[in-house]
Order: C-alpha cells, then sequence, then structure tokens
C-alpha cells in the first residue's frame, strides 16, 4: 500500500466510524461491519466494537478485523487491535486486547 493510499484507507476508515457513531448510539449493530461485544468495558468506562474493515483489493473477507474502544460522551476511538484475515481473531484476543485501554 502506498503512503497515499493508506492516507485514503484511513480517511475512509474514519468516514465510516463517524457515520456509525452519528446515529446517536454507539452501541447497536451494523450489519456484518459493526458488532458491540457483548458485557466487555474498558476500565475507563469505554465501550468495546468489533470492526470489520476491507482492504484496498481484497474486500472486507481479506480485510482487517478490528478491536475498537469507544468514549462515546468524549466523542474520541482507539483501536486497541488489529488481525489479518482469514483468520478471525477470538473472543479471547479481542477481550485481551481492549483490557485497560
Amino acid at each position: 500500500m502506498t503512503p497515499e493510499d493508506y492516507e485514503q484507507d484511513k480517511h475512509a476508515l474514519q468516514d465510516f466510524l463517524c457515520n456509525y457513531f452519528n446515529t446517536g448510539n454507539c452501541d447497536h449493530k451494523q450489519g456484518k461491519s459493526v458488532s458491540p461485544m457483548k458485557s466487555t468495558f474498558t476500565e475507563e468506562g469505554g465501550k468495546c466494537l468489533k470492526v470489520r474493515w476491507g482492504l484496498p483489493g481484497c474486500g472486507k473477507s481479506g480485510g482487517l478485523r478490528l478491536a475498537v474502544v469507544v468514549y462515546c460522551k468524549l466523542r474520541r476511538v482507539k483501536i486497541a487491535g488489529a488481525w489479518l484475515r482469514p483468520s478471525d481473531p477470538s473472543d479471547q484476543d479481542f477481550e485481551d486486547a481492549v483490557r485497560g485501554v
């Protein structure tokens, strides 16, 4: 991926997440792209989401799986973990990634 492609993809992910959060509710499922993690909260009160993100030329089935921590009131998002497909991270992998974020 070129630096220009990286910047473009980064902004696309930011826009995607902003659109999700602009619905006014950051704990709902959005198709197969965003799934709240059940009963997983960080020490600072963040909510945890699993996000599927397609890389250019790979589609979502060959893209990334992201562990995202959301601080809705602060309007802040942290990516706590990222995994390349095709291997899916386990629920424990997600739990470990968001612990203490």
